[in-house]
């Protein structure tokens, strides 16, 4: 586990780095609305959080259900983070 959060954050680390550069020089947005929607997806990780700390502890779903359902959301999300070309997506997408 330990081992596939490393390699999940170095990933996620990599394209966090690489996307506001891209979006801006790339596709022609703002430093600002890049920032606001990458920024929006600290506020979606809370409540990301505290729902997945509710489902894991609760007895219908329990922890390997709900790793699963974020790992599917997760993959979902970076799918559409790759294929993003306009900003309502791009923002959409951060509130995973």
């Amino acid at each position: 586990m330990a081992i596939g959060r490393f390699f999940s954050q170095v990933g996620i680390g990599f394209t966090l780095f690489y996307a506001p550069i891209f979006f801006v020089n790339q596709l022609g947005f703002s430093a600002t609305s890049v920032g606001v929607a990458l920024g929006s997806a600290s506020i979606s990780g809370v409540i990301g959080r505290i729902v997945g700390g509710y489902l894991a502890d609760s007895g219908h779903w329990g922890r390997r259900r709900t790793l699963l359902l974020a790992t599917a959301i997760s993959v979902i999300a970076s799918l559409v983070l790759a294929a993003t070309n306009n900003f309502t997506i791009l923002v959409t997408n951060s509130w995973r």
